[in-house]
């Protein structure tokens, strides 16, 4: 059922900010109520709404390559970039008492810790600091706008990243400084790939051969991302 306003505070910094959406179905945003009664229930509805919901447009001008827009902003808009939608999740999440950390990573290489820079990063993710210690926390990625909750792509798995702790709260724990940390190597999700090769080596030494490929997952997120179209209705204008 999808309501024609959406009004949800999102707490930024001290103060809060309403932001507003004509089209955001409310049973995947409001914590209040419709049955979402634990944390995890909470977690997975706003991952899947920030997911799904909001839009990933990256337009990389001045400042926003490294700033993010503010959480209502990213929320009126329906669309942004992954610091965007990282930064409208972990308000939401806030929102719901839940903590949230941002997570920058290099998708393409390994990062040099040895020599800290900002161009050692090209992307942004979350992860959840819960359980008794790393191993139990929810690494989320709500860029690929199709993958299915704690799914991250190959290129994000079993890779150093630099995470980033999140001031605490007013008699809170602290919980240091930023530090770089291994991403999970499993997959959340079973999957798998196959590459066969049939070929010959002529008297040449010339290979000629035929490479098949085949994959298969319940994430789904690659066939999505290719099958994705454009939105039903105009995008809305920006907020500045």
């Amino acid at each position: 059922m999808l309501d024609e306003r959406l009004e949800i505070d999102i707490p930024v910094g001290r103060s809060v900010v309403t932001a507003v959406s004509p089209t955001a179905p409310r049973e995947q945003t409001d914590m209040k109520g419709n049955g979402l009664t634990t944390d995890e229930e909470k977690i997975r509805a706003i991952y899947e709404y920030v997911s799904q919901e909001i839009r990933y447009v990256s337009l990389s001008f001045g400042v926003t390559r490294y700033a993010p827009h503010p959480a209502g902003t990213v929320l009126a808009n329906q669309y942004g970039d992954c610091k965007d939608k990282h930064t409208l999740l972990a308000a939401m999440l806030g929102a719901a008492g839940i903590e949230a950390w941002p997570v920058l990573a290099n998708t393409g290489r390994s990062v040099e810790s040895k020599v800290p820079s900002p161009v050692e990063f090209d992307h942004l993710f979350t992860v959840l600091p819960r359980g008794a210690g790393p191993q139990d926390w929810v690494w989320l990625d709500t860029t690929p706008g199709v993958a299915p909750y704690r799914m991250l792509l190959a290129g994000l798995r079993d890779k150093q990243v630099l995470v980033v702790p999140m001031p605490p709260p007013v008699n809170g724990k602290d919980h240091g400084s930023a530090r770089l940390m291994t991403t999970p190597a499993a997959p959340a999700v079973a999957n798998e790939t196959m590459i066969e090769i049939e070929g010959r080596v002529n008297a040449l030494g010339v290979l000629d051969a035929r490479v098949d490929g085949r994959g298969t997952t319940r994430s789904g997120a690659a066939a999505g991302r290719r099958c994705r179209g454009p939105p039903e209705s105009p995008v809305p204008r920006p907020v500045p």
